[in-house]
């Protein structure tokens, strides 16, 4: 699905849909990494800690017109929140050995 001229992904959690970006650009890469990384190293602490702003880097829409937001997600239950947690950990993970240099 098309929202704001970005292609996203149907990721469903709990009884929410968050519709994620199927690729970045480099600001949302810039943005994302400015979360998790130290140096050159990705900071699972970091990732986890800062994991609601990186949602809103990541995710273009909740459900049907809701924005990505610090309460929402403050607002989630336990287990829906550490399964998005889960997913974001991926995303940023995936992307973060995708943007490491070739040697």
């Amino acid at each position: 699905m098309e929202i704001k001229g970005r292609e996203c992904k149907e990721v469903k959690v709990g009884k929410n849909v968050f519709w994620v970006l199927e690729g970045y650009k480099g600001g949302d890469v810039r943005k994302i990494l400015s979360f998790v990384v130290d140096d050159t190293t990705l900071n699972m602490k970091n990732l986890v800690a800062n994991m609601p702003g990186i949602l809103g880097a990541i995710c273009m829409r909740i459900n049907e017109d809701l924005e990505p937001t610090v309460a929402f997600v403050d607002n989630l239950c336990v287990e829906d929140y550490l399964e998005l947690q889960g997913i974001i950990t991926e995303e940023v993970t995936n992307l973060f050995i995708q943007g490491q240099p070739k040697r």
